[in-house]
């Protein structure tokens, strides 16, 4: 945002806002489908209170494989990002000067 207003002398937050809303919704309604398709596949039972053995262990890997795919896509992505913190404090430093 303060890249774009050093370039073009406007903020644009709310676009950005509402465009990282409307893909956070979309993530989560395909989460939520994936979920459900994998409770599917497993034989997840909500009518149980416990569930079998291999139900809780592919529960398990579900999650911790989850978590790990998330982790190591938000690291890929986030190490092609140009801006570092030096380069936001510069910019909002000439910024600053105008």
């Amino acid at each position: 945002i303060v890249l774009e207003e050093l370039e073009t002398g406007k903020r644009s937050e709310g676009g950005y806002f509402g465009s990282m809303t409307f893909f956070y919704k979309l993530s989560q309604s395909l989460a939520v489908i994936l979920i459900g398709f994998l409770l599917d596949m497993i034989g997840f039972d909500s009518s149980q209170s416990v569930q079998t053995m291999q139900v809780q262990i592919y529960l398990g890997l579900i999650l911790s494989l989850g978590v790990s795919f998330s982790f190591a896509l938000a690291s890929i992505f986030m190490s092609k990002f140009p801006l570092t913190k030096e380069d936001i404090f510069e910019i909002q430093r000439k910024l600053k000067k105008e």
